[in-house]
């Protein structure tokens, strides 16, 4: 099949983009975008769209728009991408209302909860006017793009998922026991709730 869009280099831009594929700092999609232009080149190694994409493990479809991008967009927007069209959205929290987030989060969990969650983090920050109103999705991007963070408790951030999962499972089965009639030991011993919880639990 017939290529549609044509690439065809000049001296200059396979210099920079040799530039680019020797620099280990660079960016790897932009590394990728480098190599492909060389490698589609009709003045060059001219090569098919399957043996570039089998080449840079890519597929043939990212070939494809690199190549489209070429041809409508120009070299520089092939090799360096097309600039962001909208301002990036201002942050949350500054970088002091984060540090009082962090801060939070190692100290004691409140009264009843083995932990803080994501959820507890959000409304405890907001009742301490730390931030006006924030969600449990931005709490988590905060933690996980914050550099202070342990390994550790970068692995116990992502596992709060799946403990309220498992929490939600268990204050379910607890009220299921309860409206059965189980004592509150019997509930504790199969679901690994407080005793103080389940008596404060209402029955649905």
């Amino acid at each position: 099949m017939e290529k549609r869009y044509i690439v065809r280099l000049n001296d200059t831009e396979r210099e920079e983009c040799f530039a680019v594929i020797e620099k280990s700092e660079i960016a790897p999609t932009k590394i990728r975008r480098a190599n492909i232009l060389l490698k589609a080149d009709a003045n060059g190694h001219n090569w098919n769209d399957q043996q570039i994409a089998d080449k840079f493990s890519c597929t043939r479809q990212c070939v494809e728009n690199v190549r489209k991008c070429f041809a409508t967009d120009g070299f520089s927007v092939a090799l360096h991408g097309k600039k962001r069209q909208t301002p990036p959205r201002k942050r949350l929290l500054d970088d002091e209302q984060e540090e009082q987030l962090i801060a939070l989060y190692k100290s004691r969990p409140p009264k009843w909860h083995r932990r803080w969650t994501h959820r507890l983090l959000a409304e405890k920050a907001v009742e301490l006017g730390i931030a006006p109103q924030i969600s449990v999705v931005a709490i988590s991007r905060i933690f996980d793009r914050r550099s202070n963070i342990t390994p550790e408790e970068r692995e116990e951030i992502k596992q709060l998922r799946e403990y309220r999962r498992k929490k939600r499972e268990a204050r379910k089965l607890a009220r299921a026991m309860k409206k059965q009639g189980h004592t509150t030991e019997e509930i504790v011993k199969r679901t690994g709730l407080w005793s103080q919880e389940i008596k404060r639990m209402r029955k649905r």
